[in-house]
């Protein structure tokens, strides 16, 4: 989510975010979580990609990004 914010706060309008979880990608385009105990950090990621810009996220193999992992 601070990756997010740090991307708005500095004018970036189009995003790729990759992740290796594909779990993750699942919880974020899920809207029926209310009981997930990161409920509250999902409503929030969700919110910053409702703005007014392009945020797309896909999944990455770990192996596809080793300085992250």
């Amino acid at each position: 989510m601070y990756g997010l914010d740090l991307a708005w706060n500095n004018g970036c309008r189009t995003l790729q975010v990759e992740t290796n979880s594909q779990l993750a990608i699942q919880l974020i385009n899920s809207e029926n979580d209310l009981i997930h105990p990161y409920a509250t950090i999902l409503s929030a990621i969700r919110r910053k990609f409702g703005l007014d810009w392009l945020v797309r996220i896909t999944h990455i193999y770990r192996e596809g990004n080793r300085v992250a992992d």
